[in-house]
């Protein structure tokens, strides 16, 4: 049974996502995409954002900046449920925050790959880019290998005070630099890419991505949005076939339910719902 949790997530919760739209609507980047320095070749000019048909609040590159950040703070909730609960690690505990944590470590990665590799690539080819939403990945990557390797150090009886006080506040300046950036691209990168590509020129980059994508990282993708959402609205929007739900996507959302929802949601509970063997999926 599929977790359709449209209205309010289990991992990333509605509410936390409407407390980052109102603090992104109040830190607003003044940028003009049609500014000439932008224009790399003549034969390439910024003229298409007219022939957009849907808001860029729902294309697919913002989808995903969303799924990421419901991924993240879907990690900080469990982080702090452990903190508040004090005393020693769990066998348990230990155990499912490092698969949480590595599910979204994994996102991340892909995510800068498909951007470097397959998006950043095309849009050079007409626009001038700005290098600071390209080079940020650096910092974002030292920060998230630092993170990993806390996690990872972490064992059963560990003092939680002593190893949870250091990565919670870790993940939230990770988290801070991360969602910057994410704002950053979505305030420069989407307009940008919106004024010098028309939909079907990036229909098939975003193609390209989906079919490269993770099976998680789609589950993620798809969580995050809400599956009736996805379905109505998202595979229509980008003219996805009815059928390809059954042969894949929903098969995605089920095993990010599995190796993500269900562990998170045992880590802010402290009610261990299944043995560490089933966490990992084996």
């Amino acid at each position: 049974v599929l977790l359709d949790k449209t209205d309010a997530h289990l991992f990333g919760s509605k509410r936390q996502q409407q407390d980052h739209k109102n603090t992104m609507a109040a830190t607003s980047i003044t940028f003009d995409p049609l500014d000439p320095k932008f224009q790399a070749k003549k034969e390439y000019p910024p003229d298409k954002e007219k022939l957009w048909k849907h808001a860029p609040e729902s294309d697919g590159w913002m989808h995903a900046h969303n799924a990421i950040r419901a991924d993240m703070l879907g990690l900080q909730e469990c982080m702090k449920a452990i903190q508040s609960r004090g005393g020693k690690l769990q066998a348990w505990e230990v155990t499912a925050l490092q698969q949480v944590f590595d599910v979204h470590y994994a996102f991340v990665h892909e995510h800068h790959h498909s951007e470097d590799e397959m998006l950043t690539p095309k849009m050079e080819e007409r626009i001038n880019y700005p290098n600071k939403l390209t080079s940020d990945h650096v910092g974002i990557v030292e920060a998230l290998e630092s993170l990993k390797k806390n996690v990872h150090s972490l064992k059963e009886a560990d003092d939680v005070e002593a190893k949870m006080t250091i990565l919670v506040a870790d993940m939230e300046s990770y988290a801070e630099d991360l969602k910057a950036h994410l704002h950053e691209e979505e305030e420069i990168g989407l307009p940008l890419l919106r004024a010098y590509f028309d939909p079907q020129e990036y229909a098939k980059i975003s193609e390209e991505i989906m079919k490269n994508a993770p099976p998680l990282e789609l589950g993620s993708f798809i969580h995050a949005m809400g599956v009736k959402r996805f379905r109505s609205e998202f595979m229509k929007q980008e003219g996805i076939p009815f059928f390809v739900w059954y042969l894949a996507f929903a098969g995605n959302v089920k095993a990010f339910e599995k190796q993500v929802v269900v562990p998170a949601e045992a880590l802010k509970t402290g009610v261990a719902s299944l043995p560490p063997k089933s966490l990992m999926g084996c």
